[in-house]
């Protein structure tokens, strides 16, 4: 059993006095888990950012993840975007929830058949691309849904179309996106997942077909595909609302944050449907910005709120409504 922490600044426990009053750590020490948990958290982390680390962990069936973002990306990316970082967490949390066997990475599966030219993809060591019109990738599948990971990216990009058993299911999805780069890390691609459903029980066979234009930039990346199978539990939370100093600072409203959060209870909705167990923790219902966010200081005087951060009384709601979930869905 691994028990993994993603997320940006307040995962990484910034706006807690001490190290050991992080949310994570409160979560941590009243848990008591038999090994360690790993976190992996920075400040300014947006969805894209943390895709490498989600991507390059291995998931066992017993394993537990919990995912904090959303702050970032709805101050950076506003409202416009919510779709996006919808579709984003819903491929990284699809990849936590179900255990590494049950996922076909595409670069080495024996699995997945090419047709036309296909290369190695370096976004995250998983899949290939293809910039070559009419180059396809084909697998069978069993059950009523099949889940795909896409790469998507800024500035340039490809198109293709998927079908099952001959029929065309999604024509002209598109692999180029509007969004700003983040700040962080300077990323401008990320994760996808297209979810085809409705095909009955049985085996049926997935085609994606390359229909850009033959040597378009960005071209069209697989990364790997999944037949939804529970295991793994997931937590994911719903970004906190600022206060007004973090909006007028940062960035953002509070419109803005309740789509981002409401985004988070669309994915657990979807993913729990299909058999996954995906849960939401809704932070934003919690914390209020007008009491349990971090103050700036000026001399040893608090002055305003940062607006943005949790306090230690915040902190400790977090952990609370973490281990209220992990009591609900049997974790602890």
């Amino acid at each position: 059993m691994t028990i993994r922490h993603f997320g940006d600044s307040i995962a990484a426990g910034e706006g807690a006095s001490a190290p050991e009053r992080a949310w994570t750590a409160v979560l941590d020490r009243r848990a008591r888990w038999p090994v360690p948990a790993e976190v992996y958290a920075a400040n300014n982390h947006m969805a894209f950012d943390i895709a490498p680390s989600v991507y390059g962990q291995t998931i066992g069936r017993g394993d537990v993840a919990t995912m904090m973002l959303g702050v970032n990306d709805e101050r950076i990316w506003g409202e416009k975007y919510a779709g996006l970082f919808q579709n984003t967490i819903g491929a990284l949390a699809a990849w936590l929830a179900m255990e590494a066997g049950a996922k076909v990475p595409a670069l080495t599966a024996d699995a997945v058949t090419y047709g036309g030219s296909w290369s190695q993809s370096e976004a995250y060591g998983l899949g290939k691309y293809s910039c070559d019109e009419g180059a396809w990738a084909s697998f069978r599948f069993s059950g009523d849904v099949v889940y795909l990971g896409m790469t998507r990216q800024r500035s340039t990009g490809g198109e293709c179309a998927f079908t099952v058993d001959g029929k065309s299911v999604y024509a002209g999805w598109r692999t180029i996106i509007s969004a700003p780069e983040t700040p962080k890390g300077k990323v401008g691609h990320g994760p996808s997942l297209v979810r085809l459903a409705g095909f009955g029980p049985g085996e049926h066979e997935a085609k994606i077909t390359v229909t850009s234009a033959a040597g378009e930039k960005g071209g069209v990346f697989f990364d790997w595909y999944a037949t939804p199978k529970g295991g793994p539990k997931v937590f994911l939370a719903a970004p906190s609302r600022k206060a007004q100093a973090g909006y007028e600072t940062y960035g953002g409203s509070d419109y803005s944050t309740i789509r981002y959060a409401n985004a988070i209870d669309d994915i657990c909705r979807t993913l729990s449907q299909d058999g996954l167990n995906v849960y939401p923790v809704r932070i934003d219902r919690l914390i209020n910005p007008l009491t349990d966010l971090r103050p700036t200081r000026q001399g040893r005087h608090a002055v305003t709120p940062d607006g943005v951060h949790p306090d230690d009384v915040g902190h400790l709601i977090i952990a609370d409504a973490f281990i209220e979930a992990f009591s609900n869905q049997g974790v602890l």
